[in-house]
């Protein structure tokens, strides 16, 4: 007669005659010989074995020689390297260091292997409570791209049933749009929010309004793609033009003559230039650069001429000078 007994998902049996007292017959399974009964044995030199543990009262370790590789405590907790003290907890000796422009030897990856799609994404869901209601939902994590498209960093979350907003995405470029409508192409926003503040960067031309900035919910500055800036009531820049940092002070050699050199022109800008605006007043920036070179320059490798219109403000002065102290002599003539 024979005693059945299940090992994986094999069923054999033992003959009666064979087992003790404590039905602790040795029977080998890998490399070790352990007990059918009422014995406790560590299993070593197992593959290819496929079942489901139940009833432990420790923790479940995966060992290397003497070293826990890995442990799934009672609490349900898995540790990578340590006796975990999180719901995953992953430990280990890094001692490189982080470099620039080196890999970073990342100590978690998550890699998805698909293929062939543009935006695949590589992402970590975080769930902050229960129930499908908004915000309860976040994924983080990395969305390929490819042509025209941009590899980048994603934050989103949750707005309702199955629908999801994106929060912030830093692109491979170094663009950011932090609670923007970005895409993943090579247009870009960067919105940054304060408690009291706001501000938004758009680098579309698909918006009159390339930067805004707001107090308390009030718009106070902001900047149109054409260059122009607008303030809430008057404004006024200061610089630093303190004398320590100075040296070689003489007074300037410009003054009225220069002015009456000057050209003040109106002019029409072309379609797509200085807000398109008509009818226009200022200066050219090539006939100043033949008077008062030391006041224009150029915009980046555009080649296009700059103009500083405020440093003309002491040649003004210096001109004003003058011509008071030549108004100056005619009274002087006449008697005044």
């Amino acid at each position: 007669m024979g005693v059945p007994y299940t090992f994986a998902t094999a069923t054999t049996s033992i003959p009666l005659s064979q087992l003790d007292a404590n039905f602790n017959t040795p029977v080998t399974i890998g490399t070790s010989t352990v007990g059918l009964g009422n014995t406790t044995t560590s299993l070593v030199g197992l593959s290819n074995v496929s079942t489901t543990i139940v009833g432990s009262t420790g923790n479940l370790t995966i060992q290397s020689g003497s070293t826990n590789n890995a442990i799934l405590n009672t609490f349900g907790y898995f540790g990578v390297g340590i006796n975990p003290s999180y719901p995953l907890d992953v430990y280990a000796s890094q001692t490189s260091t982080y470099t620039a422009g080196t890999s970073a030897s990342p100590l978690i990856r998550i890699f998805n292997s698909a293929s062939g799609a543009t935006n695949l994404p590589a992402m970590i869901q975080y769930q902050t409570r229960t129930g499908d209601s908004s915000g309860s939902l976040w994924n983080v994590g990395a969305v390929a791209g490819s042509g025209s498209y941009q590899s980048s960093f994603v934050l989103q979350y949750q707005t309702g049933s199955g629908s999801y907003a994106e929060s912030a995405r830093f692109a491979q470029d170094g663009s950011l749009s932090v609670a923007g409508a970005g895409t993943f192409g090579n247009t870009m926003t960067t919105n940054v929010n304060g408690p009291n503040y706001s501000g938004n960067n758009y680098a579309s031309s698909g918006s009159s309004t390339f930067m805004n900035m707001y107090l308390s919910g009030t718009q106070q500055f902001y900047i149109t793609n054409a260059g122009t800036i607008y303030t809430r009531g008057s404004t006024t820049i200061q610089s630093i033009s303190d004398q320590s940092l100075k040296t070689n002070v003489v007074d300037i050699p410009y003054g009225l003559s220069t002015i009456l050199d000057l050209k003040p022109r109106q002019f029409d800008w072309k379609q797509g230039q200085g807000n398109n605006k008509s009818g226009a007043l200022g200066f050219i920036a090539q006939e100043v650069n033949s008077v008062l070179p030391q006041i224009t320059d150029t915009f980046g490798d555009s080649g296009l001429m700059t103009l500083g219109t405020t440093d003309l403000i002491p040649v003004l002065v210096k001109a004003i000078q003058e011509q008071q102290e030549i108004i100056e002599q005619l009274k002087a003539k006449v008697g005044l």
